[in-house]
């Protein structure tokens, strides 16, 4: 249950200090080390990039669509990022994400 909380407030933008910290406040006590939250977030980064390499051959697309949200990523400092995203159209009519990257700006440079 602490690793799932934990996970949820690191992919919120919380660093493992602040999770750390934000569970002392809470508690009382250390219940998570900022070690033992950067070894529970490794997983999130596993699974990204896990997603970035899969192969997309097994998807038969028929329409692509490119586009960025923007996503307070570092909240603290009030700054916002586009998230440029890559989905694609099935043949069968499913959706499917293909791709995410950091990126400033939608753009030529930036979609390719």
């Amino acid at each position: 249950m602490l690793e799932k909380l934990a996970l949820e407030m690191y992919a919120r933008g919380l660093s493992t200090r602040d999770i750390e910290d934000a569970l002392i406040e809470a508690t009382g006590e250390v219940i998570l080390t900022r070690t033992t939250v950067s070894n529970i977030t490794e997983v999130l980064y596993r699974e990204f990039e896990e997603f970035q390499n899969r192969d997309l051959s097994c998807f038969e697309i028929e329409y692509l669509f490119l586009d960025a949200i923007y996503e307070s990523i570092r909240v603290q400092f009030g700054i916002k990022e586009a998230i440029l995203c890559a989905w694609g159209i099935t043949k069968d009519g499913r959706k499917v994400l293909l791709h995410l990257s950091l990126g400033n700006k939608e753009s030529y440079q930036g979609c390719t």
